[in-house]
Order: structure tokens, then C-alpha cells, then sequence
């Protein structure tokens, strides 16, 4: 739902500044609820009652949604060619409950094509086991498992040792 809806927008009774400075946070990107609640206290210095009823407020309008937030985050790291682990580290740095975070990583997509993908654009030599290795500690850095890495580069048939 887009902020300039004027149909779902707070009424002149309800207005308050607090309100409105939250309206303009999130009409430049989402936010989860956690994420908006520090920096509006930031910003306002407001307490925590307010903060809550505004907050409640913008989550009836359907503003405010920690589950849509949280699967718009995972595809974005799917995009991105990120792994489960980068999607989650990601989820938690921008304050998504648990249970969303979860439940939002239940709906990513196994991502083994694209990890060979990854592998095969940036291994020239398969057989060079220092890159194999640096390929390798670069896919764990973008959030892929030991595990995924090893299949993949299997798929890839890349000379690797777990012995090393």
C-alpha cells in the first residue's frame, strides 16, 4: 500500500507530530516495527506509550507490517545472491521478530543453482586450490553454508580437500 493513498491516510483529529514524522520515514522505504520505534525515539525523543499507540495506529493503516518487511528483506538478499545465513543476519540487524525471521527464511529458495552460478563466474581455475579456497571464504561471507559451498563446488568440479 502506497503512503499517498489519501484513503487509508490518518485523519485531522488524529494528526499529531509523531505520527507525522513516522508517515515520512516510512514513505521513503519500509521499516520493521522495532526499526521505526528507534528512530522515532531518536528523532523525537518521544515515550514509549506514544510511541506504542502510534505505532498500533500505523499497523491498522496496513503501514506498518513486520511480515511483508521481512519477506521484502529475503528477496532482496535473494537477488542479491545472498544465503540464508546473510538473510538472517540481515532480518536481525533490522530488528524482525524471531518467529518472522523464520518464517521468512521457510519461504526463500533453495539457492544451489545460483551459489554454482557465483562459483563459476568468479573460479578461472578449478584446480588452483588457493582460489578454490578464496571463492570458498568469499561464498561464506555472503551468508552460504560449509556445506552448500562443498556440494556446489563438488557440482562445479573444483579440486577440494576437507583434509586442509
Amino acid at each position: 500500500m502506497r503512503i499517498e493513498d489519501k484513503s487509508h491516510a490518518p485523519k485531522a483529529e488524529e494528526k499529531n507530530p509523531l505520527l507525522e514524522k513516522a508517515v515520512s520515514l516510512l514513505s521513503f522505504r519500509a521499516h520493521s516495527r522495532k526499526e521505526l520505534a528507534d528512530k522515532l525515539k531518536q528523532k523525537t525523543g518521544c515515550g514509549d506509550a506514544e510511541l506504542d499507540e502510534v505505532l498500533n495506529r500505523l499497523e491498522e493503516l496496513g503501514f506498518l507490517n513486520d511480515r511483508a518487511y521481512a519477506a521484502s528483506v529475503v528477496r532482496s538478499c535473494v537477488r542479491k545472491g545472498y544465503g540464508a545465513k546473510r538473510a538472517l543476519s540481515e532480518l536481525s540487524r533490522r530488528g524482525v521478530p524471531k518467529e518472522l525471521r523464520e518464517e521468512a527464511l521457510e519461504e526463500m529458495p533453495q539457492m544451489a543453482g545460483t551459489l554454482e552460478r557465483l562459483i563459476r563466474a568468479r573460479l578461472r581455475n578449478p584446480d588452483d586450490r588457493d582460489e578454490v579456497r578464496k571463492v570458498s571464504a568469499a561464498m561464506s561471507r555472503r551468508g552460504y553454508s560449509w556445506d552448500e559451498i562443498r556440494r556446489a563446488l563438488e557440482n562445479v568440479q573444483c579440486s577440494w580437500s576437507d583434509e586442509e
